[in-house]
């Protein structure tokens, strides 16, 4: 279910994020001083790079070689755990002289944010009839999604670091929140 899931969503953020993103910097950044441009179709591109090619690869793998996937499936996650860990890390450490003022100015948004949507991704599950193991896997994936695809976006793309301190702090938060849902319903 959570590969599923990450496969639908890659494919729609392909086509959403270049477009939502445009309209942001447009309505929130136009000030007549500041031009950041996102070039949408290198954006697409870049954005099926970063999500459908390594989800689509690990599907192909699971087809044609079933026990490899299984293997590598543990040590894949605590891999990309540490890479992320360390991105932010380092967005963090790049802009530790305005990290304080941005975790008061963004921590209680990203927090209700990620709690929203984590509860939207139960609630629309449990809507569905789903049991209680698909309900929590919709309910951690809802909450753990495009942290790391934020970051990319304002650093690589926009090229823009401090673009990407929502995004971090995000990925702070989400550890916290998803870990404490996984201990939570591991207990019953």
């Amino acid at each position: 279910m959570s590969i599923t899931l990450t496969a639908i969503a890659s494919v729609i953020t392909v086509f959403t994020i270049p477009l939502i993103v445009s309209f942001a910097l447009v309505y929130f950044i136009n000030d007549g001083n500041t031009v950041i441009e996102l070039p949408i179709v290198r954006t697409i591109v870049q954005i099926m790079g970063i999500t459908i090619v390594p989800v689509s690869i690990g599907m192909i793998i699971r087809k044609f070689n079933t026990p490899f996937a299984d293997r590598m499936e543990k040590p894949m996650r605590i891999a990309s755990t540490i890479i992320f860990v360390a991105v932010v890390l380092g967005i963090i450490a790049a802009n530790r002289n305005i990290i304080m003022d941005a975790l008061l100015k963004l921590g209680e948004v990203t927090i209700a944010q990620n709690v929203i949507t984590m509860l939207l991704g139960y609630y629309s599950a449990r809507f569905f009839k789903l049991n209680l193991k698909e309900s929590i896997s919709i309910t951690i994936e809802s909450g753990v999604q495009n942290g790391t695809l934020g970051i990319v976006i304002a650093t690589t793309i926009l090229q823009h670091n401090e673009m990407s301190l929502p995004s971090a702090i995000y990925g702070l938060i989400m550890f916290f929140t998803a870990g404490f849902i996984m201990w939570y319903f591991g207990r019953r």
